[in-house]
């Protein structure tokens, strides 16, 4: 998967990718929220890893806050 695209997870969610950031061995994909039409970002960013199972990518929400702040560090986001 590369930035700047599109997501729809199987809940019909869908995220716009704005960065990937391969951190610690993991995968892990910096996104913004979209609204439900999917035509406008929301204020609201998730960081997703990455997992590979029976060949698909799936995506897990981060909700470890130490993590997020180190993961957008680490690419820059913040100081």
């Amino acid at each position: 998967m590369n930035n700047n695209l599109i997501i729809k997870l199987s809940n019909k969610e869908s995220y716009y990718i704005v960065a990937i950031a391969p951190y610690a061995g993991e995968k892990y994909y910096i996104t913004n929220h979209l609204t439900n039409d999917a035509s406008e970002l929301t204020d609201e960013f998730i960081v997703f890893k990455e997992y590979i199972k029976n060949e698909k990518i799936l995506m897990k929400k981060i909700n470890d806050n130490d993590l997020v702040c180190e993961i957008l560090e680490y690419l820059g986001f913040i100081n």
